[in-house]
């Protein structure tokens, strides 16, 4: 199976994206192209083609949905075309961050319960650790039961901050 990848200047840095013929499958943020390859090798095995974003329909929709989200402060819209590889319950909950309005936030409790598993709030955060397109499925916006950042796997919790500041979304 062929890849086609690219990379994003962000006002947060470097964003690679990797799409397959189906839409995105991985998006890194915060680090290199040897980490994000060696990240995603697991989901992604074929060849994987460096091009320019406009060469590639679904690269090129993610490049102008980033743009106009941090440029405009528009939200990424909640219908973008996804090849997400998970389990089961790892795609359900992704399925259901999808959901979580843009400048709003719920917490994981509110995520598990969603999902019609209420006491697996710590499995909702293993979900959204391993959440492959964060930003395009928006694992930011869940935060601790108290509105407490916690743990961000795009970046850490100072760049889950600064999308929810972005997103006009209150956590602490």
């Amino acid at each position: 199976m062929e890849f086609h990848y690219t990379a994003y200047r962000s006002p947060l840095g470097e964003i690679h994206l990797l799409a397959s013929s189906k839409g995105l499958r991985a998006l890194g943020m915060r680090q290199s192209y040897p980490d994000f390859w060696q990240e995603n090798q697991r989901i992604a095995k074929g060849e994987w083609v460096h091009v320019k974003s406009e060469k590639d329909p679904i690269l090129s929709q993610a490049v102008d949905a980033l743009d106009a989200y941090f440029k405009k402060g528009r939200s990424l819209p909640t219908n973008f075309p996804l090849d997400l590889q998970g389990t089961l319950f790892q795609v359900k909950v992704w399925k259901a961050l999808l959901k979580i309005p843009f400048g709003k936030t719920y917490s994981y409790g509110q995520v598990a319960a969603k999902v019609g598993k209420p006491s697996a709030a710590r499995a909702v955060g293993g979900a959204c650790r391993c959440n492959p397109v964060a930003l395009f499925v928006p694992c930011h916006r869940v935060i601790a039961g108290d509105g407490n950042l916690t743990g961000f796997g795009g970046g850490g919790v100072e760049i889950k901050r600064k999308l929810l500041t972005l997103e006009g979304a209150a956590g602490r």
